[in-house]
């Protein structure tokens, strides 16, 4: 779970308080009326009663001086950084110009941070990261002034690095992010171990986010042993349950999703407990344990009610719904998705609008008020058509952010590279002149700008350097947002699919019973069209599964694999009136996932293309030098000599979609985990009585 650092380490706030209640009791005493600020009746800031921040602004209104005013303005800065991000902007700038003029730099270190923090919830992450540099600046100026501060400065640093770390994750800027955890890793070893589980936390969400599980997992381990309190221990157990779940291994995830429960229930922190409930109701629908998930989701909407956090409730009644749902309890269904509905429009959170909607469709559709669930549809259809122009802002947003952001760098490189340039050139000068004026230092002088010319040139060749992995770097965040782009692409294909799929059917069992051919006829094109178009997409987002990948070498025993395979084709199996036999094969080091859709797209390719009343698919293996040989071969219609090396490109067919269905992408796919397990694949023989497909993989180490 990624996360910012508000509060900065032992900063005396009691001391601000302080003054601010002496200030107001002072004035108190002194005058017969306290006149109400404008800002508390024009802003919007007071409409939502705070006592404390209504009691500040009073104050702020009835007094003078800066020393007086930059107290209460930097505690209404720091009381709203929280809750009203705006508001702490607002005053937090003032209060800012004030300590600068006064040179309070421990006032400018909280209001710094205070504001980044601000601008950062509010996406304006170009003002984020320039407090961020400021605070980072303020702590540069006392670590060379070796002037005292308050605080630990290590930590304070650490927590600003991850901060600005934070605003590029938010990015989808990565690597970058990674720079800046890295660099408050190696201060945190140093100098802050009580730090050292916030910034790996941090890194182990990025590495999640780039699709790399085991460096994540890595990760989250050392931020567990590294925690040095309960709230660190709960949110890296929290995360080990969220890397288990995605790893498949439930009975992991669930023990460190029960451990984050068990210590937030003894921390009593009612945010801990709604983050750890979050984490076991997601285990539990993964688990399809819809019992468990509305006991647990109950719970978890009580806690979220008491703590006030509307994001918690919206999440605990859509569990309940979709649970609810499951076991047939269709009203509790449609309640528990009514309440998220009202709750997600009044807060604008238009990404659980659809989810909402589906679950009401869903529910409709069961009960037979088809009326009902089509009403649901189009609105599920109009909030998905939103959310995605929502998203093609935001992504526009985030580019324009990132060219500022890598424009604002590159000026900075230049003043760096000009200013070297500058130095280079006073210091031949120097030698110039020493020179001349010292005959005898000539041949020093000459040796001295030789070594400093060197230098320089060192220092640009690090420069280029630097230049080519920053565009490695570019490149490999075009390539997560070409990935992101697929993404949409792949799910808003599949929606109105979807829907096509589902309206034409319930058309069909509309008009069963008439006597209409010609519209059954249109109807079933129709399906049938959709159905296939279905099945493209789904096997473009398999296409590019597997391209993301990596693939991790463990035994798999090809026996039990088959029998896996053989069980998830049975249907087609019996419908062929199929065999498929294969002798005793071996146990091989490989990845498990990547060779169960090899051998099923290849014996679907024997079934699918076959002619023959008793269709046959025998599997075999042989071991080459170095290698192993897998071996399918079938009885079907074969494959003419010319098309052998045709057949594996993406969306090759060689016989219309009227003869034999499907996507035309079966061959590629095999043809891409083949490459992706280093080895090769091809058609041994072709002739009219079948095909026999070789895959050739390179041999670590044969288990059995």
């Amino acid at each position: 779970m990624h996360y910012k650092i508000v509060k900065l380490d032992n900063i005396p706030f009691a001391k601000i308080a302080a003054t601010a209640l002496l200030l107001f009791f002072s004035f108190t005493v002194n005058s017969q009326q306290i006149s109400f600020p404008d800002s508390m009746l024009e802003d919007g800031f007071a409409r939502t009663p705070d006592p404390v921040i209504d009691s500040l602004l009073i104050l702020l209104d009835n007094i003078e001086g800066d020393a007086q005013r930059l107290d209460v303005l930097f505690a209404i800065c720091d009381e709203s950084v929280s809750s009203n991000a705006d508001r702490c902007i607002l005053y937090g700038a003032e209060a800012l110009r004030l300590a600068e003029k006064s040179n309070d730099l421990e006032k400018q270190l909280l209001i710094t941070m205070n504001m980044g923090v601000s601008f950062d919830d509010k996406g304006e992450y170009t003002k984020a990261v320039e407090m961020y540099e400021k605070y980072l600046d303020i702590i540069k100026l006392q670590q060379k002034n070796k002037e005292k501060i308050p605080g630990n400065l290590f930590t304070n640093e650490v927590f600003a690095l991850n901060n600005l770390g934070y605003v590029y994750f938010n990015l989808g800027e990565y690597n970058k992010a990674l720079e800046y955890y890295f660099k408050g890793l190696a201060i945190a070893d140093a100098h802050s171990p009580e730090s050292r589980s916030t910034v790996l936390g941090s890194m182990c969400e990025v590495y999640l986010k780039m699709g790399n599980v085991n460096k994540s997992e890595e990760l989250a381990r050392a931020a567990l042993y590294s925690a040095t309190d309960t709230f660190d221990l709960i949110i890296a157990s929290r995360m080990m349950g969220d890397i288990f779940e995605k790893q498949h291994m439930p009975d992991s995830s669930l023990y460190y999703y029960n451990n984050a429960f068990e210590h937030a229930q003894k921390q009593g922190d009612n945010y801990l407990v709604g983050m750890a409930v979050e984490g076991l109701v997601s285990h539990y629908i993964a688990m399809e344990d819809y019992g468990k998930v509305t006991r647990i989701a109950e719970y978890g909407l009580s806690v979220a009610k008491e703590l006030n956090s509307k994001t918690m409730v919206i999440s605990s009644h859509i569990a309940l719904a979709k649970a609810y749902g499951q076991i047939g309890r269709h009203g509790l269904a449609q309640s528990h998705a009514q309440e998220a509905l009202e709750i997600g429009k009044a807060s604008n959170s238009l990404n659980i609008l659809p989810e909402c909607y589906n679950v009401l469709e869903t529910c409709h559709s069961i009960e037979g008020d088809y009326e009902g669930a089509y009403k649901f549809q189009k609105l599920k259809e109009e909030a998905l058509s939103s959310l995605f122009d929502l998203e093609k802002g935001q992504l526009i947003a985030a580019a324009e952010i990132k060219y500022l952001l890598q424009q604002k760098e590159n000026e900075n490189q230049l003043l760096i590279l000009q200013q070297a340039k500058n130095g280079a050139l006073l210091w031949r000068k120097t030698a110039i002149n020493i020179a001349a004026i010292i005959f005898s230092l000539f041949v020093l002088a000459l040796a001295f700008f030789l070594y400093k010319n060197n230098q320089q040139k060192k220092r640009y060749n690090l420069q280029l350097e630097k230049e080519v992995a920053s565009r490695t770097a570019e490149l490999t965040g075009a390539n997560i947002e070409l990935e992101r782009f697929n993404h949409i692409v792949s799910h808003d294909l599949k929606e109105p699919i979807r829907v096509i799929i589902s309206f034409s059917g319930l058309c069909l069992r509309k008009i069963k019973n008439t006597e209409n051919n010609d519209l059954k006829e249109y109807l079933t094109f129709i399906k049938n069209a959709s159905a296939q178009l279905n099945a493209l997409v789904e096997d473009i987002r398999e296409f590019t599964r597997i391209g993301r990948e990596q693939p991790k070498q463990k035994p798999v025993d090809l026996n039990l694999l088959l029998d896996d395979v053989i069980d998830h084709l049975s249907l087609k199996i019996k419908e062929k009136k199929a065999e498929v036999d294969y002798a005793e094969l071996p146990v091989i080091n490989s990845h498990q996932s990547l060779l169960f859709f090899l051998y099923k797209n290849l014996i679907e390719n024997g079934l699918k293309y076959n002619k023959s009343e008793s269709p046959k698919v025998k599997v075999g293996y042989m071991d080459g030098q170095g290698s192993h040989v897998l071996t399918v071969e079938d009885n079907g219609i074969g494959i003419p000599e010319k098309h052998k090396d045709e057949v594996f490109e993406m969306f090759k067919r060689l016989h219309s979609r009227g003869e034999y269905s499907g996507s035309g992408m079966g061959l590629s796919i095999c043809k891409k985990i083949v490459d992706k397990l280093g080895g090769e694949i091809n058609i041994t023989e072709t002739s009219v009585e079948g095909t026999t497909f070789q895959v050739i993989l390179p041999k670590e180490k044969v288990v059995g």
